[in-house]
């Protein structure tokens, strides 16, 4: 943000708004009020900046960390247009993976999930599922908050295997499945990913009378696919999708799809033909195998498995207190996770070898005195 110079701010008037802790005051209830008390934040902070980076102030002053965190945050958050100081509204502000969450912590960031939200980071936990054995948890991952699942699957893996504890079936929240995931964790450390993949959401999918993409035969060396009508594509084209990823475009004949019979069950478009779009080959032929398993008897026993995490988190969250630190920086944020999932192998441990039983899921007393009666 270019800062140019803006009349003084009145000494009494800076006091009277910043003389005491901002939490102390309440914000405006009204939209325009606090889109106007922000801008004059803003205008006070410009000024403040404008004063600190002129030729007349110490070198020393721009060189302390309060007044570097104090630019990122008015550049994150302000701009100025003809002279006038404004906020940005959501859709000009920095993605939240880079947007500065609080002064107080700069690597913290913000985040939305289920609808609920919080500043901070995000936590992921591995354990071991042996009857045979006590749940020992085996990896604590931190990240920013606003990073996703599926993209800390990779890390995971090469941090269990430098400490020789990869397993050979990882079960995983939904959350963690993709098709590069399942194709890398096979390749680089021969793990099967396993967890519930997102269907298709074609309505072709939806439809059991309609033709959804696991109807079409692929043959990858001649780069042709083949309609259930047995009509073949002319095109195959490799492109990439609105987040980068590699695809493949297909299309077929429009004069093939046009007088074709089964048509309504293929497509909805009334001229246009059938342009199927396919994820590299190894990749999709993962997803496609991953979709099939699920539904199977044997994917489902194994994944009730997993069902024991949801009490390790529990623990961590209600009875150790994991969503609150006193820490600051994903670094001492990660020791504080990494000290609370040692207390649980601790206690894991000592339960263990005094032969206490595993706790059961919690049945509350209605339930059990309806089921009694």
């Amino acid at each position: 943000m270019h800062l140019r110079p803006l009349p003084s701010v009145p000494l009494p008037r800076a006091n009277l708004r910043y003389g005491q802790r901002f939490s102390d005051y309440r914000l405006p209830k009204g939209k325009p009020d606090r889109q106007q008390l922000a801008e004059t934040i803003g205008r006070d902070g410009v000024h403040l900046l404008t004063q600190l980076y002129g030729a007349a102030a110490p070198v020393a002053l721009r060189a302390l960390p309060a007044v570097e965190t104090l630019r990122q945050v008015w550049v994150q958050q302000y701009y100025q247009e003809s002279g006038v100081v404004r906020w940005r509204d959501a859709q000009n502000c920095p993605p939240a993976s880079l947007l500065i969450a609080s002064p107080y912590d700069l690597e913290s960031r913000y985040s939305e999930k289920r609808g609920r939200h919080w500043r901070g980071y995000k936590v992921h936990r591995t354990e071991t599922c042996d009857d045979e054995a006590p749940r020992i948890i085996t990896h604590v991952e931190t990240t920013i908050a606003p990073d996703q699942d599926v993209t800390v699957v990779e890390t995971m893996h090469h941090r269990l295997a430098d400490q020789a504890l990869l397993p050979t079936v990882h079960v995983v929240d939904g959350a963690y499945v993709s098709s590069d995931g399942l194709v890398a964790s096979q390749q680089d450390y021969q793990v099967t990913l396993t967890g519930p993949m997102r269907q298709d959401p074609s309505w072709q999918a939806r439809d059991p009378q309609a033709f959804d993409t696991s109807h079409f035969v692929i043959d990858w060396d001649q780069e042709v696919v083949t309609c259930p009508n047995g009509k073949q594509s002319w095109s195959w084209k490799p492109a990439t999708d609105s987040r980068d990823k590699p695809i493949i475009q297909v299309q077929f004949h429009k004069q093939d799809c046009t007088g074709c019979a089964v048509r309504p069950r293929c497509t909805r478009s009334a001229t246009a033909p059938r342009e199927p779009t396919l994820h590299p080959k190894a990749q999709q032929m993962a997803l496609q195998a991953a979709r099939e398993r699920q539904q199977t008897e044997s994917f489902k026993a194994l994944y009730k498995r997993r069902a024991g995490i949801e009490g390790t988190i529990s623990q961590a969250v209600f009875t150790l207190g994991m969503r609150r630190t006193r820490y600051r920086g994903i670094k001492r944020t990660q020791l504080h996770h990494i000290a609370t999932a040692t207390a649980i192998n601790l206690r894991r441990c000592i339960d263990w070898l005094q032969e206490v039983p595993r706790s059961k899921t919690y049945t509350s007393h209605f339930v059990r005195l309806a089921l009694a009666a």
